[in-house]
């Protein structure tokens, strides 16, 4: 039997039979035609890569790279997670650029003002961090 969205009064679709929305253990990989769009950014957002098997290969938002996973808010590779983490931890200023470089794979490190200018617009930041996963010690020092 399938199951209908209905929109409900504060904007989320509500399934029939209930306001709970849950998602399969393998909705990481299970990515079909009738996955709704708001199902699949709730698998986005909880960090379904497709990685680990999935028909779905996420690429990272600032340079195109393969996407390691969802980091500061946006999915990123490792190179640009660890940009924007010291970018942010060492409280770096970049030289301003006055073109609008575009940033890849292969010169996302020519123009760190531009790159980071693009880490900032696609939404990254220090706030969106997971804790999940972080040691204690690495917690207590972004507090």
């Amino acid at each position: 039997e399938e199951k209908e969205e209905v929109a409900t009064g504060d904007g989320a679709p509500e399934l029939n039979g209930g306001p709970e929305h849950t998602l399969p253990s393998s909705s990481c990989t299970d990515l079909s035609q009738n996955s709704s769009p708001s199902s699949l950014l709730d698998q986005l957002q909880m960090g379904c890569d497709g990685a680990s098997g999935g028909s779905l290969n996420m690429e990272c938002r600032v340079c195109g790279d393969k996407a390691s996973g969802f980091h500061y808010g946006v999915h990123a590779c490792e190179g640009c997670k660890g940009f924007f983490r010291r970018t942010i931890r060492m409280k770096l200023k970049y030289e301003k650029c006055d073109r609008i470089c575009k940033i890849q794979k292969k010169n996302r490190n020519k123009c760190q003002y531009c790159r980071f200018q693009k880490c900032l617009a696609l939404g990254m930041s220090h706030n969106a961090i997971r804790f999940g996963r972080m040691p204690e010690a690495e917690k207590r020092k972004l507090v």
